[in-house]
């Protein structure tokens, strides 16, 4: 499950676009359905005030087309050519829509900054991020309500929502910003990690149901040669499984923490040159090649080069089990490691190298020629007859 907003507000949109956008009451229903009608969409929630519309989807599947879809159905419910609507909109998924979340339910994205009245649309770990961010801190006695800001404005004759705009982007910002931005990333990141903990529930459930019934088998067969220990069975049993518990303490507690964190590279090495977007261009368009150029990520193109490099002295492709991991430490030096496995993880051969930023293309030929050097050709060759072995049986 993937949890993904799209939202549009004062930030990206103009008041009239905002308007049409919104969503009142009598409206959120029929909204809510058409929303839920969208493939891969399992629950959704629909946030609306007069400065952001936004949603907020649990899905399965890609985000992406789930995402386009939201915007979509907004578009046809404020009457806005779809394309506008998916320029204006922002898109967030996963940690960064959670900590959005907290971060409007705190004031924080709001046009009068600390303002509370957004707090009445939104429920549980949110409000719980509200909560401490208004009563460890003085963000809420510092800032300005929206509707005091109107009173204010409207006092002094402006009128208009982007009047206001102006006006409130005149005062003083609340000085305890930056301690309510980290209680919102901490609550963000805790969330975070309870959701990820209960992807190991079903695996721990079933782990210990397995355990119980081995157990249960087996003390079945222990009364049956034993008949004598009538009175004995019920703490036998208890005393059994009393000890299989504590057994399967260390394992959950292990199991846990798997699913909360990121495996280290120790234990999964990624594919090489994962997660990286690369956009290419013709090579007589020099206009274009310069307006990519701004685009170009110094850092990442230096580790995804000494990774893709690596790869291709190895001469591996995407069914050869191998993998590769470039990290920039000091710059400008990157930490190159490697590993190379047979078919059935049978064996598994590591090695690590460091190198400069600039020559990330040497850094990972070397690498590639101290695994090959230290039985990785075995390993690959092993590999890849396995592959040929099963592309002719295929029959294709």
């Amino acid at each position: 499950m993937t949890i993904l907003n799209v939202g549009v507000s004062h930030r990206s949109a103009a008041a009239e676009v905002l308007e049409k956008l919104t969503v009142p009451p009598e409206q959120r229903g029929s909204v809510l359905a058409r929303l839920r009608a969208v493939p891969s969409v399992d629950e959704v929630a629909v946030l609306s005030t007069c400065n952001r519309v936004e949603i907020y989807a649990a899905a399965h599947g890609p985000a992406g087309p789930v995402a386009r879809a939201v915007a979509d159905v907004l578009a046809v419910h404020g009457r806005v050519a779809a394309g506008q609507v998916w320029r204006l909109a922002r898109v967030r998924i996963g940690g960064a829509a959670i900590e959005h979340l907290f971060t409007v339910a705190c004031g924080l994205d709001s046009m009068a900054v600390g303002e509370d009245q957004i707090v009445a649309q939104i429920k549980d770990a949110a409000l719980r991020a509200s909560k401490r961010a208004r009563t460890q801190t003085t963000i809420s006695t510092e800032g300005i309500s929206l509707a005091r800001a109107g009173l204010d404005f409207a006092a002094a004759h402006l009128g208009g929502l982007v009047a206001l705009g102006r006006h409130l982007a005149g005062r003083a910002m609340p000085s305890q910003i930056p301690q309510v931005r980290a209680i919102v990333a901490a609550e963000a990141a805790a969330y975070t990690t309870r959701q990820d903990q209960t992807i190991a529930a079903p695996v721990i459930a079933a782990m210990h149901a397995q355990i119980r019934q081995l157990a249960d088998a087996e003390l079945a067969r222990l009364h049956d040669r034993l008949p004598d220990l009538t009175d004995q069975r019920a703490e036998t049993a208890a005393t059994v499984h009393r000890i299989l518990r504590k057994v399967l303490h260390q394992p959950t507690i292990r199991a846990k923490q798997f699913s909360a964190a990121p495996l280290h590279p120790s234990l999964l090495m990624p594919a090489p040159a994962q997660g990286v977007l690369a956009v290419e261009c013709r090579t007589d368009d020099p206009v274009t090649a310069a307006q990519l150029r701004t685009l170009d990520h110094p850092s990442t193109r230096a580790v995804a080069t000494a990774e893709r490099a690596f790869l291709a002295a190895l001469g591996a492709g995407c069914g050869t089990p191998v993998g590769a991991l470039a990290e920039l430490t000091t710059e400008p030096v990157i930490r190159l490691s490697g590993v190379i496995a047979a078919p059935d993880g049978s064996s598994v051969i590591r090695a690590q190298m460091t190198g400069a930023a600039s020559d990330g293309d040497a850094l990972g030929r070397r690498l590639a020629q101290r695994l090959l050097q230290h039985g990785g050709a075995a390993l690959l060759y092993r590999s890849q007859s396995s592959v040929l072995i099963a592309t002719t049986n295929g029959g294709t």
